[in-house]
């Protein structure tokens, strides 16, 4: 990667991707959240129940969404939405002094999100198809380095020198303000697309490209039931530490997937599928050692960089998943069903999201804090599976095309 090469891109990959790297240092939000609402007295199984009714509230709104844009909505128009939404999200945290506040916010939040196949959309439009791989280096790269830059600034502040709930609450308040920044700059700085992106939509799938879904999917699940909620629960109520070594694990996270996004690059797309392969054997390596982790007879420090050391390998594995999955899948789709088939993905994944949150609280809070790391094990060899099955298919198709 090089700022010549940088340039090079089109206008509208350059800055939409100069804009996924600004944004970065205000969603800190998302990893603040599980730890604000601990401070305010909530368990792991009480946050997990009001995400999952949170959820819940997200999917009846997809249904009407989809209704009230059955004819599509401009992808920009969509993007707007989504800042819109997560400035009066973050506004509802910044100032909650009850449940229902942070049951709006957190709602708002998601409905937000139920415009995120915006991004995709737009991405593919202006995204170069002939380097994919290339490009999605710099989509994460550049984010991952100001989150590695800014994170770490942010969590020692809240850990060490604004200590107190009042500090968290500016915090989300300075995010909300942010969000109209954000909006300006879509309007201003990234090219119109003449697509429009479609809530709900039926679609002719080709066989081979069901398994991947299923498979990003399932792949999606196994972290929301144990990233998050779970694993802030871990270090900060569990290892009894503060909010700074909750950020630091992100920014670890982050560190590693910007090596994984410089590997990537370098890999020839050839080798695409025994890379998607390789990414899960890493992250089924990371669960297993993860879900073990508790029965470890040492102090919260030493366990602390153990599991540091074990997010390296999380963050390499899970960026290396992305880049080749989203290469792999883009080549399967077909160009004028983009929307609708990267909708349908996202309507899969929020039906699992409902479930996720309070499955994950409940398990963490009555069986064990890290028990769902087990069940990821499982899922991601499900995942595994459906790849291979992938291939299978598509081999026999090409040998039938060819006969």
């Amino acid at each position: 990667m090089n700022i010549k090469e940088f340039k090079e891109l089109p206008r509208g990959a350059r800055n939409l991707i100069i804009y996924y790297t600004l944004t970065v240092p205000f969603l800190i939000t998302v990893d603040l959240l599980p730890v604000y609402l601990f401070r305010l007295g909530f368990t792991v199984e009480e946050v997990g129940i009001v995400f999952s009714i949170t959820s819940f509230v997200s999917l009846i709104a997809s249904i009407i969404l989809g209704v009230a844009f059955d004819r599509g909505l401009p992808v920009k128009i969509g993007m707007l939405l989504i800042e819109i939404l997560e400035s009066l999200s973050n506004l509802f945290y910044a100032l909650a002094t009850k449940v229902e506040h942070i049951l709006i916010g957190n709602a708002l939040s998601k409905v937000g999100n139920l415009f995120g196949v915006s991004y995709q959309v737009y991405e593919k439009d202006v995204y170069p198809s002939d380097k994919l791989e290339k490009v999605y280096s710099y989509h994460f790269a550049l984010p991952e380095l100001m989150l590695l830059f800014s994170y770490p600034i942010i969590g020692y502040l809240l850990g060490f020198v604004f200590t107190s709930v009042e500090a968290m609450r500016l915090v989300f308040l300075i995010s909300s303000l942010s969000s109209l920044f954000f909006a300006a700059y879509i309007l201003k700085l990234l090219p119109d697309v003449f697509r429009k992106v479609k809530l709900r939509e039926k679609s002719e799938l080709s066989r081979e490209l069901w398994p991947v879904i299923v498979a990003q999917v399932l792949i999606v699940f196994s972290f929301s039931i144990t990233t998050g909620i779970v694993l802030d629960n871990y270090i900060y109520n569990i290892l009894g530490l503060n909010i700074f070594f909750v950020i630091v694990v992100t920014a670890i996270a982050s560190s590693s997937s910007l090596v994984a996004s410089i590997v990537a690059e370098k890999i020839n797309t050839d080798r695409r599928f025994q890379m998607l392969i390789l990414s899960i054997i890493i992250l089924v390596v990371y669960a297993c050692s993860m879900a073990n982790l508790g029965f470890l007879n040492m102090s919260q420090y030493y366990i602390f960089g153990i599991l540091l050391g074990l997010t390296i390998l999380m963050g390499f594995g899970h960026t290396l998943w992305f880049i080749f999955h989203r290469s792999y899948l883009f080549r399967l789709i077909p160009e004028e069903r983009r929307g609708a088939i990267l909708g349908g993905i996202s309507s899969l994944t929020r039906v699992l999201g409902v479930i996720a949150p309070a499955t994950a609280g409940i398990i963490a809070y009555r069986i064990h804090p890290l028990a769902t790391y087990y069940i990821q094990v499982i899922v991601l060899a499900v995942a595994a599976l459906m790849y291979m099955l992938s291939r299978r298919i598509n081999y026999k198709s090409n040998l039938h095309t060819n006969k």
